[in-house]
């Protein structure tokens, strides 16, 4: 009943089938790579963040962003803004509240210059040619605690709106300090000393959500895909050798004498 299967078509078949599920099982099993990948990064993160602050330099470099595992690391760092070179980071929201990140430059007693996004100010009313109040960075020494971030990809996107410069991204372009040496990365001020009493300033919040991202509903779906290819391949195959088996009505024509003789009546024979 299933000779056919040794066909060139179906042998063809069979091994097509295969080969798709091979290869979905291998998707799958590359989702789950970086499932794990995934979840080490965040218990790395989890980690720095619960750290004691390290200094600055123990931690960046001038000449390569962090890595993923060095994100939101705590660093301190004393120094002085640089308030002159400060600049806004356009389209940034909090709380559904369009604003901008304030990024401003710290020269640390280190030597490099590190970029601080020293909290976020909610946009003005009056278009994106209206730049809002906030406070200046405090002048003198200050002592800054902060989250490390790494730059952004994409376009700076610089502009001159009103006197301040605007980015939109925080790439490794804008952490340059024109010619000085910076740290190839900036920080989320978390604290600083001495504290400042600045209200127009919204500190941003820590992260407290590590998504592990769609890598396990990805996996599922392609082992579940592997399994429809050989299941539906033993489906059509078992259709295929069963399609004469189904019963059959055969309906007998009855010739029109024999038919007249059982019903008792003859045919007419002419007139």
């Amino acid at each position: 009943m299933y000779r056919f299967l040794l066909s060139p078509k179906w042998v063809a078949s069979f091994l097509l089938c295969v080969v798709a599920a091979l290869v979905c099982v291998r998707l799958a099993h590359w989702q789950l790579d970086r499932l794990d990948q995934k979840r080490a990064i965040n218990a790395a993160i989890t980690a720095a963040r619960s750290a004691s602050p390290a200094p600055a330099d123990q931690v960046l470099s001038t000449s390569s962003a962090p890595g993923s595992r060095r994100e939101y690391s705590q660093v301190r760092v004393t120094g002085e803004y640089d308030a002159a070179r400060e600049v806004l980071v356009r389209n940034r929201t909090q709380e559904n509240s369009l604003g901008y990140y304030v990024l401003t430059p710290l020269r640390t007693t280190d030597g490099p210059v590190l970029w601080v996004v020293r909290g976020w100010v909610q946009a003005s009313g009056g278009g994106a040619t209206e730049i809002p109040t906030y406070g200046e960075a405090p002048g003198g020494t200050v002592t800054v605690l902060g989250r490390v971030r790494k730059p952004e990809s994409g376009a700076t996107g610089d502009v001159q709106v009103s006197g301040h410069q605007l980015i939109t991204r925080i790439t490794p372009d804008a952490l340059k300090a024109d010619g000085e040496p910076a740290y190839d990365a900036y920080v989320e001020l978390a604290s600083q000393t001495p504290p400042s009493d600045d209200a127009s300033l919204t500190a941003l919040p820590a992260p407290d959500d590590l998504d592990e991202g769609p890598h396990l509903a990805y996996a599922v779906q392609w082992y579940l895909f592997a399994g429809m290819f050989l299941v539906g391949y033993v489906i059509y195959a078992r259709n295929y050798a069963h399609r004469d088996d189904a019963p059959r009505v055969v309906v007998e024509r009855v010739p029109a004498e024999v038919d007249s003789a059982q019903s008792g009546t003859k045919e007419p024979t002419g007139p």
